[in-house]
């Protein structure tokens, strides 16, 4: 009993709904995605499994001539693209001057308002969810010179999905949960303490506001335990602690599961099954060299080849020859490999389809949000995410925001549920061979899924230059970054 006490008194022991998010979310499989084919292949039999009969050698052989079909990180990064290609809109107007220095410089670090969203929606779409705390300096301003220069604003800061490693929680007199405690992972690169170099440091902050202490931990160098580095008094505009969670897939209170973890299953299994097409087809491309009729000793000798090399048995009724293999089992993995990928393009681009919708008199907010495509969804979660971390702003500030304050994420962009059943007749025709590359790439343009000012040329031009895959594909652009 006292040991399992110590264990959990550690600060850096992350909460029971993290541990759940991340073995449910599969976090390990989505960061190996993310660090492409080198991720995968040094995780080895994590995500490709070493069969029975496989020696260690030949098994590392096969890792090492494995590539990844990286559809994940393309979608996470292509569908993060299409609501900044303008610039996040706030309301200025009636705003103080520390607040409307937000949008300019949101981290106090020279990021504005739509970089710094961007990363955070980003994050969210990646895991299901990602935070941000809004924050002021340690210092009140000693002068209005300081106070104008805004070096006492309050600005925001950026935790990730997985920096959160726990919390605790009360209900308040409305029976809502509301956060009490928050324990931030942090890393810092720091100087190594010689003349040159530099290093990682690991360090967790806590955030309690029923104690009214701030904490900050550092990582002791043998990496054994985290001691006390820095403490104060931690005092929030009305003692809650200002912490913004985006959500795109919720299942719980700080909680949620990565909204394409479905494509990330379905991309490991294209990426065990074009390892395992990579193998056979590497034995099946030589032919072999059969000889029948030979003597035992003909054979020791060995046999020579080339165009000046003459051999032959003394068996009237010998031969020899190259045998191929006829490639029919290589035929049903090519077909295997073009439906994953076909798979994987629809899972991508669902989020962005319109779900139907009809307007009714009672009930028109209703069956607006039923027209909703998923991401527009998940940009209205952005928004409330912007407005929220100005409410906190302001009560930092001091002040109040105007009645009519809101965020604005461009949102129009999303794709009819016709124009999604025409991709898929696209995809299929294109899988089956019934229409050339070019084809399918300006089809799909014409309905709105590649950007207009994209070039269909120069798509085909990158997609040629990339590691080929089990067959030309469909033309979807995932180079790995």
């Amino acid at each position: 009993m006292g040991e399992m006490a110590q264990v959990q008194n550690q600060v850096d022991t992350p909460s029971v709904s993290y541990k759940k998010m991340k073995e449910d979310g599969q976090w390990d499989l989505i960061d190996a995605l993310l660090g492409n084919t080198k991720a995968m292949r040094d995780a080895e039999t994590d995500w490709l499994p070493q069969e029975d009969a496989e020696d260690k050698d030949s098994y590392d052989v096969r890792v090492k001539r494995s590539f990844l079909y990286n559809m994940f990180k393309a979608t996470i990064r292509n569908v993060t693209s299409k609501p900044f290609i303008k610039p996040v809109n706030v309301t200025t107007e009636g705003l103080s001057n520390n607040l409307q220095a937000i949008k300019a410089d949101a981290d106090n670090a020279g990021r504005n308002l739509t970089q710094f969203i961007k990363d955070v929606f980003k994050d969210a779409l990646t895991y299901g969810l990602s935070h941000i705390l809004v924050e002021k300096p340690k210092e009140m301003a000693k002068t209005a010179a300081d106070d104008i220069s805004g070096k006492t604003r309050p600005y925001l800061v950026h935790y990730t999905a997985k920096s959160l490693i726990g919390f605790r929680c009360s209900k308040n007199a409305s029976g809502q949960k509301v956060l009490k405690q928050v324990r931030f992972k942090e890393t810092r690169i720091e100087d190594s303490g010689g003349s040159y170099g530099d290093m990682e440091v690991s360090y967790i902050r806590v955030l309690d506001v029923e104690a009214h202490t701030w904490e900050l931990h550092r990582k002791t160098k043998d990496d054994e335990e985290y001691l006390l580095h820095e403490s104060g008094p931690y005092f929030p505009p009305n003692d809650e602690i200002p912490l913004v969670t985006m959500y795109t897939n919720q299942t719980g209170f700080m909680t949620a599961e990565p909204p394409f973890l479905t494509l990330a299953e379905t991309n490991l299994n294209h990426w065990q099954v074009y390892s395992d097409y990579k193998n056979i087809l590497r034995y099946l491309s030589s032919a072999i060299l059969f000889a029948s009729g030979w003597t035992t000793n003909e054979l020791k000798t060995g046999v020579t080849t080339g165009p000046r090399a003459l051999t032959g048995t003394t068996n009237n009724d010998g031969d020899l020859k190259y045998v191929e293999h006829s490639g029919n089992g290589l035929d049903s993995a090519e077909k295997h490999l073009d439906k994953l990928e076909m798979q994987m393009e629809v899972q991508a681009i669902q989020p962005l389809v319109r779900r139907s919708g009809t307007e009714t008199a009672t009930g028109k907010a209703i069956d607006e949000a039923k027209s909703q495509s998923e991401v527009q969804a998940w940009i209205g979660n952005g928004e409330n995410a912007v407005e929220e971390s100005y409410e906190y702003a302001a009560a930092w500030d001091k002040t109040a925001l105007p009645g009519d304050f809101s965020a604005d994420i461009h949102s129009d962009f999303v794709i009819s549920i016709k124009a999604f059943e025409d991709v898929k007749t696209l995809l299929e025709a294109r899988v089956n061979r019934e229409i050339d590359r070019k084809t399918f790439l300006m089809e799909i343009q014409r309905r709105g899924i590649l950007n207009d000012s994209w070039d269909v040329e120069e798509i085909i031009e990158r997609i040629d230059q990339e590691q080929p895959v089990s067959s030309e594909g469909s033309g979807f652009n995932i180079d790995e970054e």
